[in-house]
């Protein structure tokens, strides 16, 4: 499934296209393999001149972005306008501040 993934991402920026946004809402897991083919996609993209971003990602992948910082290397976004905004400079878009997200999913119990 990831390499298909790859394969058909590099192929798009393959055949002119620079700017991608990709909606992780469907996604339950996310391996290192997968994680590692969305950081390498990101690279591709920033080198060639464009930007990829991601959207709706699961609790669970956010904490694992903010744990490993990884939000420093690709941009994430809460939802498809923000994310999409955020190719046009003179549209104000709020980054996915994943740490706020992490802390708003805990269960109250955890937060004290």
């Amino acid at each position: 499934m990831i390499s298909r993934l790859r394969d058909f991402v590099q192929s798009l920026l393959d055949g002119g296209n620079r700017k991608l946004t990709l909606n992780l809402a469907q996604v339950s897991e996310i391996d290192t393999s997968g994680n590692g083919v969305l950081l390498f996609l990101a690279q591709e993209y920033h080198n060639a001149g464009g930007k990829l971003v991601l959207f709706n990602i699961a609790h669970s992948h956010g904490k694992i972005y903010e744990m490993a910082r990884l939000e420093t290397a690709i941009e994430i976004y809460r939802d498809e306008l923000d994310a999409v905004n955020s190719f046009f400079p003179d549209r104000k878009t709020p980054h996915y501040d994943i740490l706020d997200y992490v802390e708003s999913q805990q269960p109250a119990e955890e937060k004290k």
